[in-house]
């Protein structure tokens, strides 16, 4: 009985979610043999050097106790991308992965915790840096649209967020951590003295990035 439940099963999941991917697939295969190899190859080479780039970044913003290596980084980000891109939940399943992997490593989770965050708003502001370049090139070409409007104006207020978040941290920390603390205090189950001291310790980290020579530049290139 267990055996034909087994069977029963195994043919739903084949009928119901592989042999409809077979025509797409047959489409994807007709579609990449029109594609240039040169284009192929280019496309490989950039993204692999994206990943690299990726695993640089976290390695610069980690502490320096444990030194960890590019090659590990980098092969941090190699993984915590490969599970993202078969288990869904997006940037939450990223960081978990990452959370694992680095805190096996011996990295301190609130520095561990900066470092990733920084390393998640420094990729979204590139990407929203990447689609104005783009729409200013695409809308003379192809014209406007409605969306690219909507598009540019949410990362426009995300950015501003976060800058308005940085100079909080630098110049108002005291208050900030004090009236998040009052706000987010509010919720059940989380202490407001601990969200205090969360907001100034990444206010600290901040500081410390900030001020090593180079850091800054090194990591926005």
């Amino acid at each position: 009985m267990g055996a034909l439940v087994k069977l029963l099963a195994g043919w739903f999941v084949i009928h119901t979610f592989v042999i409809p991917q077979l025509g797409g697939a047959r489409a994807a295969l007709t579609t990449m043999s029109s594609v240039s190899p040169v284009l192929v190859a280019a496309a490989l080479a950039l993204e692999i050097g994206a990943i690299v780039a990726y695993g640089e970044l976290t390695r610069i913003l980690l502490p320096p106790v444990p030194r960890l290596g590019l090659g590990f980084c980098t092969s941090a980000a190699v993984a915590s991308m490969g599970v993202n891109h078969v288990i869904p939940g997006g940037a939450a399943t990223t960081a978990a992965v990452n959370y694992r992997i680095y805190g096996r490593a011996g990295v301190p989770r609130p520095e561990l915790a900066f470092a990733l965050g920084a390393q998640a708003i420094g990729s979204a502001v590139v990407l929203n840096i990447i689609l104005w370049l783009a729409l200013i090139i695409s809308i003379p070409v192809t014209g406007f649209h409605p969306i690219y409007a909507t598009a540019a104006a949410v990362g426009a207020v995300l950015i501003m967020i976060l800058a308005a978040t940085i100079v909080g941290l630098q110049s108002g920390r005291d208050r900030l951590a004090h009236r998040a603390a009052q706000l987010v205090g509010r919720l059940p189950r989380v202490r407001s003295d601990a969200v205090e001291a969360s907001i100034r310790a990444v206010g600290a980290q901040l500081d410390a990035v900030v001020q090593t020579q180079g850091l800054v530049w090194w990591g926005t290139l």
